[in-house]
């Protein structure tokens, strides 16, 4: 009975009756992993950027990736946060080989969509909208899609606002989020 029930709510949660595959079977790679989001969640929180905290975070996402490489979440992480380092360079190969690894990652089609924008080529809009596609719970993969329609036509303010407070939903902490929900709305009523 207790399998049917955690099956039943597997089923539910995801909508697709079976459980998402793991960041990572390897122990070391997932201890690696937990610790380098810390650190690179208390950089992109803060409002100064402690290039020690970003560092420690580069390193052990590449410690992760080193000791599971065939983990795309892993993968993906380092090149995000290579990205946000303003190392497009080195996070190309990352990000290419996460896509590689698992494409229906919702995490790699994020990534994928902020180094396509980095880099200024096309596909920035639809690997935002499959991220949000394969994750529609995703506040940060719901921000960037909406700042991509919004900056793109400056029109959708409708989708753009309903991107925008849903991210605002799950992610209510961020002062952030509330900023950019405000920007094209104001945009909207003086224009």
């Amino acid at each position: 009975i207790q399998q049917e029930v955690a099956a039943a709510v597997v089923a539910e949660i995801t909508n697709k009756g079976q459980a998402p595959a793991p960041a990572t079977d390897n122990i070391t790679a997932y201890d690696k992993l937990l610790l380098a989001r810390h650190y690179e969640k208390e950089v992109r929180d803060s409002q100064v950027v402690d290039e020690a905290k970003l560092g420690k975070a580069i390193d052990l996402y590449r410690a992760a990736v080193a000791a599971d490489p065939s983990s795309a979440l892993a993968r993906s992480r380092l090149a995000g946060v290579l990205l946000y380092a303003g190392d497009a360079d080195a996070a190309e190969p990352e990000i290419f080989r996460a896509l590689s690894l698992d494409p229906n990652l919702p995490e790699v089609q994020y990534t994928l969509g902020n180094f396509y924008f980095a880099r200024d080529l096309p596909g920035v809009g639809a690997a935002f909208q499959r991220a949000v596609e394969l994750n529609p719970n995703d506040p940060d993969a719901l921000s960037e899609h909406a700042r991509h329609i919004w900056s793109r036509s400056f029109s959708g303010i409708g989708k753009v606002e309903e991107l925008y407070r849903r991210a605002v939903e799950l992610d209510p902490m961020s002062v952030q989020r509330y900023a950019m929900l405000e920007c094209p709305l104001r945009r909207a009523l003086y224009s």
